[in-house]
């Protein structure tokens, strides 16, 4: 009985320290600055991004989320493979990422965009 308590409290500790890593590289982790957290619960995350022109964000993660851009702006973003790709986004633009590493810089306008994580279906 000993042994398996013993074998269930690793397990625990395993798990908790996974969880830890992988939150540790969260956008809201790695780049406070730009990244706020306005709502949460057990469901979702909402994050408001702000950042202005020559800003940028180091490699960092997100779970999947729908965002919606509330300005007009155009930003480069790579991935951990080393792809970079322009992401253009315009006013009352809706997107959809599926878990995302990356980062990111703004050429030109404004990054102010809202972001829903989510956590749970239900």
């Amino acid at each position: 009985m000993v042994k398996l308590i013993s074998i269930l409290l690793d397990m625990l500790f395993c798990f908790v320290q996974l969880l830890a890593a992988q939150s540790n590289n969260h956008a809201i982790s790695v780049d406070p600055v730009h990244h706020h957290v306005v709502f949460e619960n057990d469901h979702v995350r909402v994050l408001e991004v702000l950042a202005a022109p020559g800003a940028t964000s180091p490699m960092h993660t997100h779970p999947a989320l729908v965002g919606i851009s509330l300005e007009k702006v155009r930003s480069n973003m790579s991935t951990p493979d080393g792809t970079n790709f322009v992401f253009d986004l315009h006013p009352g633009q809706v997107y959809w990422f599926d878990e995302a590493e990356h980062d990111w810089e703004v050429f030109a306008g404004q990054v102010h965009l809202v972001a829903v994580e989510v956590k749970s279906a239900r």
